[in-house]
Parts: C-alpha cells; sequence; structure tokens
C-alpha cells in the first residue's frame, strides 16, 4: 500500500505555509528564512510543500479533536499518523487566546473535510487548500437561519451568528464543539437530537 504523506496542521492553514509552497521542489522541506516588517526582521523556519505532489495530502487536525481545546503540537502530530500516512510536518494555524486560563477559541473560520466546523464572522476573505491541493482564496458569505413550526415571520424564524463560538448572541454548538457546552451564561440551550428538538433549558 502507498504511504501517503500527510501535513497536519492545528487549523486551517493559511498565508503562511501556501506562499511558501510557489518555490517547493522536493515534497516537503524546511529553510530558514528572514522576514521584513515594519518593526524590524526576524529569522522564521519556514515549511516549503510542493502541492503538486500527489503523495502529499494536507489535513486539519484540531487540539484533542475539539474546536476551542488545546494539545501540545506534537501530541497532535503523532495522533494524526496512521498505517498508511505518514506526519511530515505540523504546523500551528488561525489564531486563539493562547494566553487566557479559560477561553481557548479559536479567531476565523475553520472548515474540515468540507464541514464548516467553526464560524464566527458574518463574510470576508477566505483562505484554504482544497481537496485536490488547490490554494484557494474566496469572499465566504453564510447565512445560517431557520424557523418554528415553518414560519418564517418574526418571531418563529431566526438565524445563528456563530458555529462552535460561544458569543453575545444566537450561536450553534456541534459535537465538534465536544461532549458538553460548559457554562452558556444566561442562554437558552435549545438541544437537537436526530433533527428534533428534545431538550430546551437555561446556561
Amino acid at each position: 500500500m502507498k504511504r501517503v504523506m500527510k501535513l497536519t496542521a492545528l487549523m486551517l492553514l493559511t498565508f503562511s505555509l501556501t506562499i511558501l509552497t510557489l518555490d517547493a521542489v522536493e515534497p516537503v522541506s524546511q529553510a530558514a528564512r528572514t522576514v521584513k516588517f515594519s518593526g524590524g526582521s526576524r529569522t522564521v523556519t519556514s515549511v516549503l510543500v510542493n502541492l503538486n505532489d500527489p503523495s502529499i495530502r494536507l489535513e486539519e487536525v484540531p487540539a484533542q479533536n475539539t474546536v476551542g481545546k488545546t494539545e501540545e503540537l506534537s501530541a497532535i502530530a503523532k495522533r494524526a499518523g496512521s498505517a498508511n500516512a505518514d506526519v511530515i510536518a505540523a504546523i500551528n494555524g488561525t489564531f486563539f487566546s493562547a494566553y487566557s486560563k479559560t477561553d481557548f477559541q479559536p479567531y476565523g473560520d475553520i472548515v474540515a473535510n468540507g464541514e464548516l466546523v467553526h464560524y464566527v464572522s458574518a463574510a470576508g476573505a477566505f483562505s484554504g487548500i482544497t481537496v485536490n491541493n488547490k490554494f484557494m482564496l474566496e469572499n465566504v458569505y453564510a447565512n445560517i437561519k431557520g424557523s418554528i413550526d415553518g414560519s418564517w415571520e418574526y418571531p418563529y424564524n431566526w438565524a445563528v451568528y456563530a458555529i462552535n463560538h460561544k458569543v453575545d448572541s444566537d450561536y450553534l454548538l456541534t459535537p465538534k464543539f465536544g461532549t458538553a457546552t460548559g457554562d452558556c451564561g444566561a442562554s437558552t440551550l435549545v438541544v437537537v437530537k436526530a433533527g428534533v428538538v428534545s431538550t430546551i433549558t437555561k446556561g
């Protein structure tokens, strides 16, 4: 069985990776580079990935397989390996509250295997890697709306403004958030199982 090389990321891969793939010749290599910016310069270790190599597969692997958790990057990479796939590089992606002791919710939208697993913005530029290893940069607009008893007029219509991210307005938590909702404050929780509302409770 052909072994598939896999590059694992903590969250969605962004420009820092895709720009560096332009001059990659080997499937994956690394190099030290000096990056200049308005505040001076920094030497960084860059990972060069040849997206034209069919043995390369890029995947999003969340910490603890859950949105909003933390885990050592080396542990994520080890867990992501399998009998027919070697993890050859692991890179942190997106941003999150790294210095908070209680809130590790990521910033930005995250798509994994075609599923929108984290959403917290109404629209904007979205970058990513497709299943065919093609870089994409698109303006993404998402509307998540629903109704009660088939009525789309107020007060029976509703909209969700975030997925797997707690905000001050309506939000949706899926199994990707974990097995518990945690403290939701004074929010009204509507629990849906198999497409049917099973519980309505507070906090």
